[in-house]
């Protein structure tokens, strides 16, 4: 098991103290909910006794996760996971809503700084507001249906040229300029997805009427609505995210049309194919920013020094106490992500690296994500640095563009540079339409509960192509573009967990734009809206950034122009 090896000094709580069962875990609970609270200074003591055990709690379920997605086959962690998350957090639950109760309702809240604890007892009241008893088995449930999906794709391989390639692997030779193998790689993996697609779409069916039951019991009905209250999403409503949709479709397909059209005449092709969408368009070798993960991490601390020292010295820390696991292997469940740890401060970060100029991109986003960790990790209580995913995808995507000037630590040949900041800038546009395709999806699917796999993957299809259009051919590949959706774990793990990277796009554009009349002042800027944690209103976190919380028609139709003279430079 990957351990860590620091922990903040616990005030409270036995440091020896680990939790092995609910009866281990359930007397720190009994004991909370009956605290006394008599006076300010007893409700400030039990808020910080409260955020203690969870914080103990947090980072034992975070381990295990780790732990779990390092090795998907290891049954040890997988029994543990499934353990936690149907024995010990559904008992949890009752507790936590009976303690935000006694916060909430206790007198001397009102003494407490208001300004300080507005977003807090904001969300505090949403959740009590949304608490059903009855919801944490199904919620227990869903978490271990999602690890079924988990399991099944991280265990995907292709058999080429005698070699098995985790799909990560495969996935990067999509990039080779042999046209005829690229189809064959490909072809290879939509057979690996053909294989799961059955056990997929069951899972999936009995998710959506697992959390379809969460969104019933809430009161609501569509477990779309639901979601919308319980990712806290106060400072937007439904309507503008239909109107995002709709500005994606006006002022963002376009430019995506025009990126693969310039690609389908780079290549001399009369069809542009879904193999031929991620190959240098100019028959060129695959970018090679590293060899491996050590290459890999040596250049990113390389990289950040010259940034700013002090954001080395956190990949220093991290690199220090063994948080980071990079490379792709099989049996290690796909994607990345940085995981905050609660109790030690010091987060994680997982991916799948192989080697290419892709993996560069999911480095720096999620030291990004790991920068916020650590700059929000001296505020007393949890709930001031439990982010909302719009700013904590500011924080990683902005740090994507950030970073892109100082790449040459990556790449000696300065056409080599060139071409990996023009790719970056491309991929900020062609993420937009998959980002509307996926979050539009999933409002469709919970508000149609009782459709069929069928009807689901029609459904898909028709979204897909109101986003992206028909530039690229499927014909022939109906099939393989009608599941594509599967492939998109959030989908299966933190549904309606999607949009936000759009939104946080839109910002992190901003920030670039900035950044290219006055960087160190972007910078400095990007640093304290970090800072603020969720202590602030969302829109209040961006304009520290100096950016606006914006993603109407007219924003993505500003940042579209900007984005094509950008792209427009580099080509020359």
């Amino acid at each position: 098991m990957i351990t860590q090896t620091v922990k903040e000094r616990r005030r409270y709580i036995s440091p020896n103290f680990e939790i092995q069962d609910w009866q281990s875990l359930e007397p720190y609970y009994e004991s909370l909910k009956n605290f006394p609270i008599h006076s300010k200074e007893q409700l400030e003591e039990f808020l910080l006794r409260s955020n203690e055990l969870s914080s103990v709690v947090s980072e034992a379920f975070a381990w295990i996760y780790i732990s779990m997605t390092c090795n998907t086959n290891d049954q040890f962690f997988a029994e543990k996971y499934q353990y936690f998350v149907t024995e010990i957090l559904p008992k949890i639950g009752p507790y936590e809503n009976e303690l935000q109760k006694k916060y909430y309702h206790s007198p001397y809240r009102s003494l407490l700084d208001k300004e300080k604890f507005l977003i807090f007892d904001r969300s505090v009241a949403n959740e009590m507001e949304l608490y059903r008893a009855e919801n944490e088995e199904i919620w227990g449930k869903a978490r271990v249906k999602a690890q079924e999906y988990d399991n099944l794709v991280a265990n995907l391989t292709v058999l080429h040229k005698g070699e098995t390639l985790t799909m990560q692997k495969a996935g990067s030779l999509l990039e080779l300029p042999d046209r005829e193998e690229r189809e064959i790689i490909w072809r290879k993996m939509q057979d690996a997805r053909f294989a799961i697609e059955t056990k997929v779409d069951t899972i999936f069916d009995e998710l959506i009427q697992l959390r379809h039951q969460i969104a019933k019991n809430a009161g609501f009905s569509s477990f779309t609505d639901y979601m919308f209250r319980k990712l806290g999403r106060f400072d937007y409503t439904q309507k503008d995210c239909e109107q995002f949709h709709e500005g994606i479709e006006k002022e963002i397909k376009p430019i995506y049309i025009k990126i693969m059209e310039s690609r389908k005449r780079k290549m001399g092709l009369t069809s542009l194919r879904p193999w031929d969408t991620v190959v240098n368009p100019e028959n060129l070798p695959p970018l090679k920013p590293f060899e491996n993960g050590n290459d890999l991490l040596e250049k990113v601390i390389e990289m950040y020094q010259q940034i700013k020292p002090e954001l080395a010295e956190i990949i220093i820390t991290m690199r220090s106490m063994g948080h980071f696991d990079l490379e792709s292997r099989e049996g290690k469940a796909p994607g990345g992500y940085n995981y905050p740890l609660a109790e030690t401060g010091i987060p994680f970060i997982f991916m799948n690296a192989v080697g290419t100029q892709s993996d560069l991109t999911t480095m720096v986003h999620e030291c990004g994500h790991a920068f916020h960790s650590f700059l929000t990790r001296h505020y007393e209580l949890n709930a001031f640095k439990e982010l909302p995913s719009e700013v904590a995808e500011l924080a990683s995507m902005s740090m994507e563009f950030l970073s892109m000037p100082f790449w040459a630590v990556f790449y000696d040949n300065p056409e080599d540079l060139k071409r990996a900041q023009y790719e970056q800038i491309v991929r900020s546009i062609i993420i937009l339409p998959w980002v509307a395709s996926v979050d539009l999806f999933q409002t469709w699917v919970y508000h149609h509960p009782e459709a069929t796999s069928d009807q689901r993957k029609a459904e898909w299809s028709k979204i897909y192509e109101r986003f992206h259009g028909d530039v690229i051919d499927w014909s022939g590949l109906e099939k393989e573009k009608s599941i594509l959706w599967q492939k998109q774990g959030h989908i299966f793990d933190v549904p309606f967990y999607y949009i936000e990277y759009g939104i946080a796009q839109i910002g992190a554009l901003q920030v670039w734009k900035n950044s290219l009349k006055d960087y160190d002042k972007t910078l400095n800027d990007y640093l304290n809206a970090l800072k603020l944690g969720y202590t602030k209103p969302i829109p209040q976190i961006y304009a520290a950034a100096n950016v606006v919380f914006d993603f109407s028609a007219d924003k993505l139709r500003e940042l579209s122009r900007f984005v094509t003279d950008q792209l427009n430079k580099l080509e020359k």
